[in-house]
C-alpha cells in the first residue's frame, strides 16, 4: 500500500501550475477557451466596419437650418393692407369684357361656333384652330355665356352675370393676344326693393391680355387665381364679405401672393360685434417663397360673438410654426363698398 502524499508535497505540486492554467487529465482534450490567456488581437475588417457604422451619422439625416424671416411686423402689416387693396382693385369681370372683345374681332367662321349648343343647352361653344377673314386666329376651346341686360327687371338690376370654361388662345389682327384657361363664374346684381347689392365669384385659373386694350389692367399681368368670393352691401350700412382662396402675382412691396382661409368680415349693420377684425387667416408670401400666416379672432358669421378681449383688430403672425408677434392692419376696405367690392 503506497504511502499517503504529505501536505507539503501537495502544495509543491500546485505551485508549479499557473493561476489560470488547467492541465487536462490523461486522454482528455485541452479546453482552448479556458487556456487562451493571450492579449486580444487587432480588430478584423468586419469589426472595424461595424464600429464605424455606429459612429458615422446616417446619410439620410440632414438638419436644415431654419431660414430667418425676411419681413418684420411692420412689413407684414403693410403687406396685408396691400393684399386687401389689390383684391379691391382686381375688377375680375374684365375677363368677360376681354372675351367679348376677342369674339368681336373674329367673324362667323372663327372662332368656330356650334349654334346647336345655345339652342339645346343655353350657352355657346367655340373651338379652333381657325383663321377668320379679319385676320384673327384661334386655337383651343371655350364654352359658356355672358348674360346682358335681358335679365334686368323691376326687381333686379344686373351689372355682370355669366360663366366661361376652357383653354384657348386668340391672336388678334392688330397683334394683341388673349388667352384664357380655367373656370370663371360670377354675378353682381342689386335687388331693387331693398336695395341690397349681391356679389358672388368663383374663379380658378387665369386670363391674360397682351396689348393696349386691357394690358394696363390685371389681365396684362401674370396673375393666377383660385378664389371664391361672396358678399352683400346696403348703401349707408357697409357690407359683409367672405373670402376663400387667393391671388398670385399682384405685385406688392414685400409680398405678391395672398391666401384667404375662412375669412369673414362685416360691419356692425350686418351683425358683427367686432367690425374692425375678420375671422380666419390671411397669409402672405415673401420673395423667398416663405409664408407668414396671420390668425384673426373676429366673428365667423352674421350674429356671431367675439370674446371682448380678442376684439382688438389685431392678429398673431406665425412663421414656420413660430409666433413673431401681433400686427394690427387696417382691413376696413374689405367692407367699405356699396354696389360692388370692385
Amino acid at each position: 500500500m503506497p504511502a499517503p502524499i504529505r501536505p507539503f508535497l501537495l502544495a509543491l505540486l500546485l505551485a508549479c501550475q499557473t493561476e489560470n492554467e488547467v492541465k487536462p487529465r490523461l486522454g482528455e482534450a485541452p479546453d482552448e477557451a479556458a487556456a487562451d490567456t493571450s492579449a486580444p488581437g487587432p480588430d478584423t475588417a468586419e469589426d472595424t466596419a461595424e464600429d464605424t457604422a455606429e459612429e458615422l451619422p446616417s446619410d439620410y439625416v440632414f438638419d436644415e437650418e431654419e431660414p430667418p424671416p425676411l419681413l418684420g411686423l411692420d412689413e407684414v402689416t403693410l403687406s396685408l393692407e396691400e393684399a386687401a387693396a389689390a383684391f379691391r382693385a382686381w375688377r375680375p369681370f374684365l375677363a368677360f369684357d376681354a372675351h367679348g372683345e376677342m369674339l368681336r374681332q373674329g367673324d362667323s367662321t372663327c372662332p368656330v361656333s356650334y349654334d346647336d349648343y345655345y339652342t339645346n343647352y343655353g350657352y355657346y361653344y367655340y373651338a379652333g384652330g381657325c383663321t377668320a377673314t379679319t385676320g384673327l386666329t384661334y386655337a383651343g376651346y371655350i364654352y359658356g355665356i355672358t348674360y346682358t341686360d335681358s335679365l334686368d327687371s323691376v326687381y333686379y338690376d344686373y351689372d355682370n352675370y355669366g360663366w366661361w370654361y376652357g383653354d384657348g388662345v386668340a391672336q388678334l389682327p392688330d397683334g394683341q393676344q388673349y388667352a384664357m384657361a380655367g373656370y370663371f363664374y360670377g354675378y353682381e346684381y342689386t335687388y331693387l326693393p331693398s336695395p341690397t347689392s349681391y356679389v358672388y365669384l368663383s374663379y380658378t385659373g387665369g386670363a391674360h391680355w397682351s396689348g393696349e386694350t386691357f394690358g394696363d389692367t390685371w389681365l396684362g399681368d401674370d396673375v393666377s387665381l383660385a378664389i371664391v368670393v361672396s358678399g352683400a352691401a346696403v348703401p349707408g350700412s357697409g357690407a359683409y364679405l367672405t373670402l376663400q382662396g387667393g391671388l398670385d402675382g399682384y405685385g406688392g412691396t414685400y409680398a405678391d401672393s395672398v391666401r384667404f382661409e375662412g375669412v369673414y368680415m362685416a360691419t356692425a349693420a350686418w351683425g358683427s360685434d367686432c367690425p374692425q377684425e375678420p375671422s380666419g387667416t390671411l397669409a402672405i408670401r415673401d420673395e423667398a417663397n416663405e409664408w407668414y400666416t396671420v390668425a384673426f379672432d373676429g366673428p365667423s358669421y352674421a350674429g356671431g360673438e367675439t370674446f371682448p378681449a380678442a376684439c382688438d383688430g389685431c392678429g398673431e403672425v406665425w412663421y414656420r410654426g413660430t409666433s413673431l408677434g401681433l400686427v394690427c392692419p387696417d382691413l376696413s376696405t374689405l367692407t367699405d363698398w356699396e354696389r360692388s367690392p370692385w
